[in-house]
């Protein structure tokens, strides 16, 4: 069952990140993250999902990908590492020692925007602020 927390700033850890085909047609990349404040919500999973051009290889665990120049992915991780010098070649494997801190939303509506139960919220990474 997803995570749900209350919206706003947290400190996170990043974990590792998969590929994945959405519906057999739209490539993504998921990177998976770990709250590290203290209290209620310590070391709950969070999720960041981004569009990608293309996967290379197999679909799965630490995949292999390719972004656009202006993508989000790669923009998040020119804001925390550093811009890469290929778009085929980024290395996620950097962001492992960093404490990033990523602005949590609370998804209240479907892929067709319908309204949620209150059930069925649960909380994304919605954007990446920086490092902390």
């Amino acid at each position: 069952m997803p995570a749900l927390v209350p919206p706003g700033d947290y400190r996170l850890k990043f974990e590792t990140w998969s590929t994945v085909m959405l519906f057999g047609r739209q490539p993504k990349v998921v990177l998976r993250f770990r709250i590290c404040d203290f209290g209620p919500h310590f070391e709950l999973g969070l999720a960041r999902w981004y569009n990608v051009t293309k996967l290379r290889g197999k679909v799965g665990r630490q995949g292999r990908f390719s972004v656009g120049w202006s993508s989000d992915l790669l923009r998040d991780f020119a804001k925390l590492v550093s811009m890469p010098h290929r778009v085929d070649r980024i290395n996620l494997d950097a962001l492992s020692g960093l404490l990033i801190v990523g602005r949590v939303e609370t998804v209240v509506k479907d892929r067709s925007q319908g309204v949620l139960p209150s059930a069925c919220h649960y909380s994304v990474v919605r954007e990446i602020v920086g490092t902390a």
